[in-house]
């Protein structure tokens, strides 16, 4: 499925996951990335889900 990207705020700087403010891809399993951007697609059906995204982040 394509969806459109209707925007990309970045997180500077990058934050630690934590509580619920966890990256979209941590509910299937853990990951210690800090979170560096929230990005929110279209989907079809008109909903704009928020996705967290996480990386590593250079020192």
């Amino acid at each position: 499925m394509r969806s459109p990207i209707l925007s990309i705020h970045p997180c500077v700087p990058a934050v630690e996951q934590q509580g619920d403010v966890i990256c979209s891809m941590a509910s299937r399993g853990e990951c210690e990335h800090k979170l560096v951007a929230e990005v929110r697609p279209e989907f079809s059906d008109g909903t704009t889900p928020r996705w967290r995204v996480c990386g590593r982040v250079a020192d």
